[in-house]
């Protein structure tokens, strides 16, 4: 970590620093709780080294990022690169710094368990450049932009419908070879679909990238991804016409591609299929029953509990997947 005159760091030092601890972080059998803790003290030091000032809108936006995409604990420096959103809100003006500030502080918040100060005013100043037809209009936005977003507000449950409706008529107009990748794709819907804003155009889109993907590369295909979008559609079915419960289907159709690579990923939906069940969806049934039926004996209780009352509603080929979450459920309850 560079010094800079009398115990002084620059603004860039800072982002080096947290470009180091990724780094660090990525090594094989690194100490992932030991790199966070060194990466907060670092922070708080900094507070005391760097002005506030300092920060220009795109040095605070990567360095957010980075410390984000570490989820360090530090909540008062997150706190004062809010400040400095506030401070030079002018200053925000492409998709990619915001997108970067929208999610990296709602991460923050979201793993601090709770607002900071004037959360609400500086997420309201990020929407509101957002919103802003210049940004809106610039050629430079990319899926990840739109993914960032979505799921940065929903992370806060900062509902800005006239965002979410122009966000996702811009996602729309992004080049069909930006294709967006299964996370982008799965944490966009996840976003929508928290803050209750479903876009259909944009849900039937993303869904028919994911089974297209699935279908091209089933093995590699993150499962975690198309049950993440399975269910984030599934909470908006209720009263929903046709064309949504078509890209359901859609998804639906991934998740009969691709392995689960854990039990709650298959319980979820699973959870989503009981919650939306209709003649017709046999198939599909039996298929996650017998994804879901390896994972049972490592699977946490809760989602024990989900699997039993979604297999109870489902039956069929669920039946022996109702057994032996069952009997687990009864021995861990002798136990």
């Amino acid at each position: 970590m560079v010094l800079r005159g009398k115990g002084r760091l620059a603004a860039g030092d800072v982002l080096s620093a947290g470009q180091a601890f990724l780094e660090r972080a990525r090594q094989p059998g690194v100490d992932q709780a030991a790199v966070k803790r060194d990466a907060a003290a670092y922070l708080q030091r900094s507070l005391g080294a760097v002005r506030v000032e300092d920060y220009c809108p795109r040095m605070a936006s990567l360095c957010v990022q980075t410390y984000a995409a570490l989820s360090v604990r530090a909540d008062a420096w997150f706190e004062a690169m809010a400040f400095v959103v506030e401070a030079t809100a002018g200053g925000l003006r492409t998709p990619k710094l915001l997108a970067r500030l929208v999610w990296g502080l709602a991460k923050n918040v979201d793993e601090a368990r709770g607002a900071w100060p004037r959360q609400g005013a500086v997420f309201g100043i990020l929407c509101a450049r957002l919103r802003d037809e210049e940004v809106l209009d610039a050629f430079s936005w990319a899926p990840q932009d739109v993914a960032n977003v979505a799921w940065g507000l929903a992370a806060v449950a900062h509902r800005d419908d006239a965002l979410l409706d122009a966000l996702a008529a811009r996602a729309l107009r992004i080049d069909l070879e930006q294709r967006f990748c299964s996370q982008a794709a799965a944490n966009t819907l996840w976003g929508f679909a928290t803050l209750r804003r479903p876009h259909v155009p944009l849900f039937q889109r993303l869904a028919a990238q994911l089974a297209a993907a699935a279908r091209s590369d089933p093995t590699g295909f993150p499962g975690r991804h198309a049950a993440a979008a399975v269910t984030a559609i599934g909470e908006c079915l209720h009263g929903a016409g046709g064309e949504l419960r078509a890209a359901f289907d859609t998804t639906l159709a991934a998740v009969i591609e691709v392995p689960m690579e854990e039990g709650r990923h298959a319980a979820n939906v699973l959870r989503a299929l009981a919650k939306t069940s209709r003649d017709g969806d046999g198939r599909v049934v039996d298929v996650v029953a017998a994804k879901a039926l390896p994972f049972v004996p490592g699977m946490s209780g809760r989602d024990l509990v989900d699997v039993v009352a979604a297999a109870r509603r489902l039956r069929g080929g669920a039946a022996p997947l109702l057994a032996a979450a069952a009997e687990r459920l009864a021995g861990d309850a002798a136990a």
